[in-house]
């Protein structure tokens, strides 16, 4: 369980130094496009280690299986 809670934490951060710069980035397409789809999979991470901690209701599979629409 702690494991989780240190991956979720990490994620966090990666989400927030994603968010900054998505900020900064402005209408560079090519940026936001990049930083959205970090930010949509940390979401998803996150909710995974939560899941392995025991912290959350099972997710349904499509918020879970699809890793690689965003490349």
């Amino acid at each position: 369980a702690q494991l989780a809670r240190d991956v979720t934490q990490l994620l966090n951060s990666i989400d927030a130094h994603a968010e900054r710069l998505l900020a900064s980035a402005g209408q560079r397409s090519e940026l936001r496009s990049g930083l959205l789809a970090i930010r949509s999979a940390t979401e998803r991470a996150a909710a995974v280690a939560r899941q392995l901690a025991g912290d959350a209701i099972p997710l349904p599979p499509e918020q879970v299986r699809d890793t690689t629409a965003h490349r």
